[in-house]
């Protein structure tokens, strides 16, 4: 008898979540959506004719199906087969497949009686003939530790959420057939951002069979800025493998794993760097209270900052996801650019000025205007094809690399303006400039 891999909750030794679906020897109770077959055979457990009552429901339900295409399209995602045996054949297979996910679920909840059956049913024909579709969209950020134990608002009608056990049970991927990520990396996540109570057309039903990445339900802009801002704030890497979704009273065609709270997984996508892979293996680092507060505000600040904020957040963002330094002090140079020229061509000495000024509360003037003049000397370099053969700056004694440099140069700057109660521009920061040395400020 064919089994459910009820995916037992466990942890790797530094502590990030390994669930994965299909383990090698699992085992767990029947699975009732292989429990029927339609003739004898070495593996058949219930033979439909030998159930009057299901064999002929099933009729009943074949020959609805060849009358209107919107129930036939619901049973049945090959309902449009030519061959009316063959159609018959998997339209069969299907509505027992349904019926199997019912009395899976009853059994798993001990429901025996019509009203609590019936609820199961409609929970089915929601998913598979609704329109639209509502639940919370949860997206489990990888290889990302926080200390805090309670959900947290961030912005709008998303959250900051610890996972629990159920849900890594759920949402947990094959170990033998997901090649867009790493079904490891996707269960290293202990928080997730969620979108609640989100309403999104329904492209569960029918699934679509085409090779290629399955597009997120609800668009992810908001997400991404909340990374972008996670990034910005603790200088960590973060990024998702996967877009689930907690239903709310309907069931996706994967149907209810046992007794646990139905998830929909909607997408796989590999949006976390690379290096990323193995990193269960590595020990965890949380992210503050403190700092997800940060986070928040940072995050309200982007939602409504000027297209070149927005850039330049993005390219901080994206510097995570480079594997060659040259790439990573180019993204680096571009946010800078973006947030301090005055949309010309501008010195290199100008813009460390205003960097110098912007960060002068943080650090010495001094410092910031030497070290931006250094980083872009290498990133000049560059873009002449002259890759530099030691890409550092030197700080007195010490020497860094120039690719981290910049991007922390480019994240301190933007922390300092999405944080400031009047964030400021390249014209403000010049007049800061004329003032500090004793001038007058100019709009000229």
């Amino acid at each position: 008898m064919t089994t459910v891999d009820t995916r037992k909750y466990h942890e790797s030794d530094l502590g990030w979540p390994l669930v994965v679906a299909d383990r090698v020897g699992a085992s767990g109770p029947a699975d009732w959506t292989s429990m029927f077959s339609l003739k004898p055979g070495k593996f058949s457990n219930v033979v439909v004719e030998e159930v009057p009552e299901l064999a002929e429901s099933m009729r009943c339900a074949i020959e609805r199906a060849e009358q209107d295409q919107e129930f036939a399209t619901g049973l049945s995602y090959l309902w449009h087969i030519e061959d009316p045996e063959r159609r018959h054949l998997y339209m069969a297979m299907d509505f027992l497949s349904i019926i199997g996910m019912i009395l899976g679920r009853a059994e798993a909840l001990g429901i025996e009686d019509e009203a609590g059956l019936l609820d199961l049913y409609l929970q089915v024909e929601r998913g598979r003939f609704e329109r639209e579709l509502t639940g919370d969209v949860v997206v489990p950020l990888v290889m990302t530790a926080f200390e805090t134990t309670e959900p947290v608002h961030l912005i709008d009608s998303y959250w900051l959420e610890p996972m629990d056990e159920s849900l890594h049970r759920t949402r947990a991927l094959n170990m033998l057939h997901n090649d867009a990520v790493s079904p490891w990396i996707a269960a290293a996540a202990t928080h997730a951002i969620v979108q609640r109570n989100s309403t999104f057309p329904n492209s569960m039903w029918p699934p679509d069979l085409r090779r290629g990445p399955t597009p997120a339900p609800v668009p992810l802009e908001t997400v991404d800025r909340i990374l972008e801002c996670l990034h910005i704030a603790t200088g960590k890497k973060s990024g998702y493998a996967q877009i689930v979704v907690r239903s709310d009273n309907w069931v996706s065609s994967s149907g209810w794993l046992g007794d646990l709270p139905h998830v929909w997984r909607a997408a796989t996508v590999k949006a976390y760097p690379d290096d990323f892979d193995g990193g269960w293996l590595r020990p965890k680092e949380p992210i503050t209270a403190d700092e997800v507060s940060e986070v928040a505000s940072m995050v309200a600040a982007l939602e409504g900052s000027p297209t070149n904020v927005r850039l330049a957040a993005r390219r901080c963002f994206r510097s995570t996801f480079r594997a060659d330094i040259e790439d990573e002090i180019l993204d680096a140079t571009i946010g800078i650019e973006a947030l301090l020229s005055h949309g010309r061509d501008e010195l290199t000495h100008r813009m460390s000025q205003r960097a110098a000024a912007a960060l002068a509360t943080e650090f010495q003037p001094n410092i910031i205007y030497e070290l931006l003049k250094q980083v872009y000397s290498q990133r000049s370099q560059i873009v002449h094809g002259s890759t530099p053969k030691n890409s550092k700056v030197r700080l007195a004694d010490s020497e860094f690399g120039t690719n981290h440099i910049g991007v922390l140069l480019l994240r301190r700057l933007l922390r300092n303006y999405l944080l400031a109660s009047e964030p400021w521009t390249p014209k403000s920061l010049d007049s800061l400039i004329l003032e500090r040395l004793g001038g007058h400020s100019t709009e000229g």
